[in-house]
């Protein structure tokens, strides 16, 4: 019971993490650029990194 609550809970985690990395991927290289200027170009990368890590911690870490 709880191990089919528990992979449920983490295949529900992958894809909204996943999903949130692939529109983020799409978005912010021209949303960036416009929202903070052009200095802050290459921040896309470490923004999705911070939005996998937080998705980790706030979503799959306590179901493992």
């Amino acid at each position: 019971m709880y191990r089919d609550l528990a992979r449920r809970l983490t295949a529900v985690c992958a894809g909204i993490a996943a999903a949130a990395v692939a529109a983020e991927a799409l978005l912010l290289p021209t949303l960036v650029p416009l929202v903070f200027g052009a200095g802050f170009a290459g921040a896309h990368w470490p923004i999705m990194i911070m939005t996998l890590t937080f998705f980790f911690i706030a979503g799959c870490q306590p179901w493992l």
